[in-house]
């Protein structure tokens, strides 16, 4: 699991000092991490795929929280690891900017709604708008692994 946190972390960093008008997709309009979950994780799933890691599922939950208050969230899980670099979004929670974890009470809270490929080169294989707009934020958050590497 270190290595799975190594890469997450360094995708999160990445992405916090990728400019916003540098992308296309809903990242482009957020304030990350918040509104961010679905969007990021597709293209971490992606990073840990280019990585050795490929094959993680994209999980939707809804009504989660202490009362069910949370509306919605996307995060990734991978065999039995679940990956969640936008949950420190939910204030109250004390979770950390980067979440590597086979147990997480915070994400149990949630009714499972859907499961589906994570990856956004596979999600959108059939749909060149999206693809290229991933794919677009995906090399411009690539580019920025380093630049955060250093800070």
């Amino acid at each position: 699991m270190k290595g799975v946190l190594e890469l997450a972390k360094s995708f999160r960093a990445a992405l916090a000092v990728t400019p916003r008008r540098s992308l296309c997709t809903s990242l482009a309009y957020t304030s990350f991490p918040n509104a961010c979950c679905d969007d990021a994780s597709l293209l971490l799933a992606a990073y840990l795929s280019d990585n050795g890691l490929q094959g993680s599922t994209r999980v939707h939950g809804v009504h989660g929280g202490h009362s069910g208050e949370l509306r919605s969230h996307v995060w990734l899980q991978y065999n039995n690891t679940i990956i969640d670099i936008t949950a420190d979004q939910f204030s109250g929670y004390g979770i950390a900017p980067v979440l590597v974890t086979n147990q997480s009470s915070f994400h149990d809270s949630f009714e499972l709604e859907s499961r589906s490929i994570a990856d956004f080169r596979l999600k959108f294989a059939d749909d060149k708008e999206w693809l290229s707009k991933f794919s677009n934020d995906y090399e411009t958050i690539f580019a920025n692994i380093m630049v955060a590497a250093i800070r």
